[in-house]
């Protein structure tokens, strides 16, 4: 199932299940791949790039999978039904850039739905230390 508020997508290719991950890693991975910055590939996906679409799956492959290379990646892809079939975790993937909409409406509005828990060392799961000054 994956974690998508976490980038994270699974993808099931005979009885084998990988976990797929869009994250900053990802977006370097591809930003090495093509030797340009982020919003020069994110045109290429925007125009539909079969091969900007393939990358972008390669990239994901990694942090879980990183021996999977982007041939094999297009091996897998195939055998997952092409890219129709993954179409979800690709669009997925490119969703996961786009703010919360409680948060873009926080942000629009400049009132924090909850500024407590943006402060370091603040919560109940929170793990920072205060740090004495000299």
């Amino acid at each position: 199932m994956g974690n998508k508020a976490k980038g994270e997508y699974t993808l099931t290719i005979e009885d084998q299940t990988y976990t797929l991950v869009f994250d900053l890693d990802a977006m370097e991975a591809m930003e090495e791949h093509f030797d340009q910055d982020w919003p020069e590939v994110q045109n290429k996906l925007a125009r539909n790039s079969m091969r900007a679409t393939r990358v972008m799956l390669w990239a994901m492959f990694r942090l879980h999978h990183p021996d999977i290379t982007l041939e094999q990646s297009k091996k897998l892809i195939n055998k997952a039904g092409g890219l129709s079939k993954v179409g979800e975790i690709i669009s997925g993937g490119l969703r996961s850039l786009m703010p919360d909409p409680d948060d873009a409406k926080a942000l629009a509005t400049g009132v924090s739905p909850d500024p407590q828990s943006a402060q370091a060392g603040v919560g109940s799961d929170s793990s920072a230390t205060p740090v004495a000054s000299a």
